[in-house]
């Protein structure tokens, strides 16, 4: 199985690499229609598209967001959750500290992911940010 595992993105913080992280996402969607050819070790491994995408905690920065603004964090979501959206495979989110308050947010999110409440051992369903 191949997944593809991300943690620590801190979005809406002012340490956030929100240009670089849509990027990422984006590259991974392309993957989905060519294998990406990269060299390890002196030898071509070819990268497929996922079967998984894990958020792994601490993809919001919900603890001290920049300017104190937790909307903008929502804000600065929307398009990385659309992005990731579009990506074709299960995607699981792992809440973690910096992002624990999400639930606040639940009618401003409409994207398909199953989140995880590490904290609190629950599943629940999130659509995408609107």
């Amino acid at each position: 199985m191949s997944c593809i595992v991300v943690s620590d993105v801190h979005l809406g913080s002012k340490s956030c690499n929100y240009k670089q992280f849509c990027e990422f996402l984006k590259w991974v969607r392309k993957l989905e229609n060519q294998e990406e050819p990269i060299k390890c070790e002196d030898k071509k491994v070819a990268i497929t598209s996922p079967e998984k995408f894990i958020l792994l905690g601490d993809i919001l920065e919900l603890w001290d967001p920049e300017d104190g603004d937790r909307d903008n964090v929502v804000r600065q979501s929307i398009r990385p959750f659309s992005l990731l959206s579009d990506i074709g495979c299960e995607k699981i989110y792992v809440i973690g500290n910096h992002d624990d308050a999400i639930h606040m947010y639940d009618e401003k999110i409409d994207y398909e992911t199953r989140m995880c409440l590490a904290a609190q051992h629950q599943l629940q369903h999130l659509k995408a940010v609107k």
